[in-house]
């Protein structure tokens, strides 16, 4: 299941055009689509496949998406030396951990830490629930703030005001 947080090239009002298009390209692999056919990448960011193609062999040049030469792609081996980089900048800590994982064992819930970014928020930690029927929520995936998803939180995850 990916999450359409919508285009990049839409979200940067003077921005560069064609950082925001490489986003977008990249933005549509996920576990669910390790890789994707160039059909896919054209209908998906709605690019003219001479821009799609260009784009693609940019990203091929610089290592961040693989092309198989049968007009498939993936991600490529460049992505790797961002991953633990990422989860260093965004663990949550031992503490957080074990508290997420009480939370779980009392309610059987998933329990995620959330960040605000804009209008949406993005889980930076899960734990998962044990219960049969959950709600799936992807890591570092934005949702919308007012979603109908339940929210609960615990002061024991809320920072101290004093």
């Amino acid at each position: 299941m990916m999450v359409e947080a919508g285009l990049a090239a839409d979200k940067v009002d003077g921005g560069v055009r064609s950082i925001a298009r490489a986003v977008d390209v990249l933005q549509l692999f996920d576990v669910d689509h390790p890789r994707r056919t160039l059909r896919e990448i054209v209908a998906l960011t709605g690019l003219p496949k001479t821009t799609a193609v260009r784009v693609l062999a940019t990203l091929d040049a610089l290592g961040l998406i693989v092309d198989s030469r049968d007009s498939t792609y993936s991600l490529g081996a460049g992505f790797l030396r961002w991953v633990d980089l990422a989860g260093s900048l965004w663990e949550v800590g031992a503490d957080a951990r074990r508290v997420m994982t009480r939370l779980v064992d009392t309610c059987g819930e998933t329990v995620n830490v959330y960040i605000r970014r804009d209008l949406s928020r993005v889980s930076i930690a899960q734990v998962e629930g044990t219960a049969t029927v959950r709600s799936v929520v992807k890591t570092g995936v934005p949702y919308p703030s007012n979603s109908a998803q339940p929210r609960r939180s615990s002061s024991a995850v809320r920072p101290s005001r004093s």
